[in-house]
């Protein structure tokens, strides 16, 4: 009898175990996984929502309206973006399939606060409630400027805030007007211009030299105590024995040190650091940097692709280290990652809602700003803006010095064909005298590689910076 009542015992444990598992799964799930399955664009959930409340505004970071729902005296209802094309890749549009923040946001956009006697009270008047509002981070004048600076380039910028991880400002082009989207969905569906696509997040770019910061970094890495003595001559071509390469400006730099090679982008000088560094190694920083990995961000995006390793060849490792071979970014990978380098090595994650209001403007949930990572030490993260402000100080982007701001980063060329056009980067942080901080990253399409207009339109968005 014993036995079999420590048998019926151990049963009971074992069962009050799974249920305990069972309850604890539920909570997190319904505290974690259940927003971002209900949001799925497949969950029917989302249509019953729609069809009892009114889709909620998108608002600025000044709470100015970004996107809104228009209900005439019929009750029928209109998505209305008052600033046009401005915004349409980041808050993005609804009526033909859900894209930017409106999808993201979906669920919180068709949920409303209202009370239950307003629930039994629209239900009896056969109304809709109103949905709740998204407070986001994106900034209209830094919005404007940077879609004004961009012209008619075909391309992408990015600003954020360091400190916060703020999203400030998201434009890509060519873009869409989204209140025409049901007009010009045929045109732009299939468009081989990807109107639809938001290159910030989407656009797979060959970063040229932009990459150097990586190459110096690992370069750095492993000589720790004897990088400073690092010696060039730049002739203005490298041989091999299959290959030959030219520098990045077709002349001869001369005497280089680390710092000069870097501020002059010398190609010739980075082929020869890259000889010192292991391809295995080199790809292990590179993940470490957020190439092939996952990234923290609520909208959709691609990863930054490094394939690099030992058995590749010569040829294929030279190019590699200025940028040029098989390696692929995106400008928000970029820009996180100088944001880290102006926030001391730490990552914030990009945050583009800071809250969710109900009809009222009172706050339902508030979206603190959230550590991502330690991407570069304290130490190292300044020993890079040395070398990214020598840049801007005597290199390849001297038109962006002004003595109210400190500004580094890092220009880029990257060859898409062999007709002389080209990608055009810059990507870089800037600090101006009242202690604010922003990272950047600017790439415009398939221009004269002669030519370095990111660092133009850079100048155009900085003027305002320092106002």
């Amino acid at each position: 009898m014993k036995k079999m009542n420590d048998n019926i015992l151990k049963t009971t444990y074992v069962f009050i175990g799974l249920f305990t598992i069972l309850a604890v799964y539920l909570l997190v799930y319904l505290f974690t996984d259940s927003r971002e399955d209900i949001n799925n664009s497949y969950n029917k959930r989302q249509a019953l929502l729609a069809e009892k409340v009114v889709r909620g505004s998108i608002l600025s970071n000044d709470l100015n309206i970004l996107a809104q729902t228009v209900v005439d005296e019929n009750g029928d209802e209109t998505r209305v973006y008052p600033y046009d094309e401005l915004f349409c890749h980041v808050v993005g549009s609804f009526d033909m399939g859900t894209y930017g923040l409106e999808a993201s946001y979906n669920f919180d956009l068709l949920t409303s606060e209202s009370s239950i006697i307003d629930e039994v009270v629209a239900d009896l008047n056969n109304e809709k409630l109103i949905g709740n509002n998204i407070v986001t981070t994106l900034d209209i004048q830094l919005q404007n400027v940077c879609y004004e600076a961009l012209g008619q380039y075909d391309g992408a910028i990015m600003i954020m805030d360091p400190k916060t991880g703020d999203v400030l400002s998201m434009v890509s082009k060519p873009g869409y007007n989204p209140n025409d989207i049901e007009k010009i969905w045929n045109d732009i569906k299939d468009d081989d211009n990807g109107r639809l696509l938001n290159r910030v997040t989407q656009g797979l770019y060959p970063p040229g030299s932009v990459f150097k910061l990586f190459t110096l970094g690992k370069y750095i890495d492993s000589n720790k105590d004897t990088y400073d003595d690092y010696s060039y001559t730049c002739e203005g071509t490298v041989s091999f024995t299959d290959f030959s390469m030219k520098c990045s400006n077709k002349k001869a730099h001369g005497h280089l040190d680390l710092m000069s090679a870097f501020a002059n982008s010398c190609n010739c000088a980075f082929v020869n650091i890259g000889e010192a560094i292991n391809s295995d190694y080199l790809k292990e920083y590179c993940n470490e940097k957020l190439f092939n990995q996952d990234l923290p961000l609520k909208i959709p995006y691609k990863t930054s692709s490094f394939t690099l390793n030992s058995s590749d060849s010569e040829f294929i490792k030279c190019q590699t280290v200025i940028g040029q071979g098989e390696t692929l970014v995106t400008p928000i990978h970029m820009c996180m990652v100088m944001s880290s380098i102006v926030n001391d090595g730490i990552l914030m994650e990009p945050r583009f809602v800071t809250g969710i209001t109900d009809k009222n403007g009172n706050t339902v949930k508030s979206y603190e700003p959230e550590e991502y990572t330690q991407l570069y030490s304290e130490n190292d993260s300044e020993l890079l803006k040395e070398y990214l402000r020598e840049v801007v100080n005597t290199g390849t982007a001297y038109r962006l010095k002004n003595d109210n701001m400190d500004i580094y980063g890092k220009t880029g060329t990257a060859q898409i064909n062999t007709t002389g056009m080209a990608d055009s980067w810059f990507v870089g942080g800037v600090e101006t005298e009242s202690g604010e901080t922003y990272a950047i990253a600017v790439v415009l399409e398939n221009v004269s590689e002669n030519t370095s207009p990111a660092v133009v339109v850079t100048k155009e968005i900085l003027e305002i910076l320092d106002k």
